[in-house]
């Protein structure tokens, strides 16, 4: 008579299908077999991201490594060249948020913001835009 502790089924190997001895739990032969699938899995996720998401990233931390070399002390802003920017690589039409000042809309990534004032581009810091916790949507 069988001992309902023990499965009737086979189990197998979730990454090679070989049969599996041992715990009850077990998923995988060995390390070589979990690794292997921790891998494939990991690769298949990263493969459904568009290739443009992964363009506007890189293009959003550019943007930010640029604009942090010029980023002022927080209590000031400052003023420089729009062409300047441009040429230095800064796309702006790539941004995290949009936050207000005296009635102004400032582009920020992260916590650095700017605005264009004609040929101009004003760039201050915006500490609390780089708060995540501040920024969950609230549904009541």
């Amino acid at each position: 008579m069988e001992s309902s502790n023990h499965p009737t089924e086979a189990r197998h190997c979730q990454d090679c299908g070989n049969q599996l001895r041992g715990r009850s739990d077990q998923r995988f032969c060995n390390d070589t077999c979990r690794n292997h699938f921790n891998r494939k899995k990991r690769q298949e996720i990263a493969e459904r991201i568009p290739v443009s998401a992964k363009e506007i990233l890189r293009i959003i931390k550019n943007n930010y490594r640029i604009l942090s070399v010029m980023s002022p002390n927080p209590e000031y802003e400052i003023i420089v060249d729009l062409h300047e920017l441009q040429s230095k690589g800064v796309n702006f039409k790539f941004f995290t948020s949009i936050t207000y000042k005296d009635g102004e809309s400032w582009y920020c990534i992260f916590d650095i913001g700017w605005r264009a004032v004609d040929e101009q581009v004003l760039i201050t810091t915006f500490p609390d835009q780089a708060k995540v916790e501040d920024h969950y949507p609230k549904f009541s």
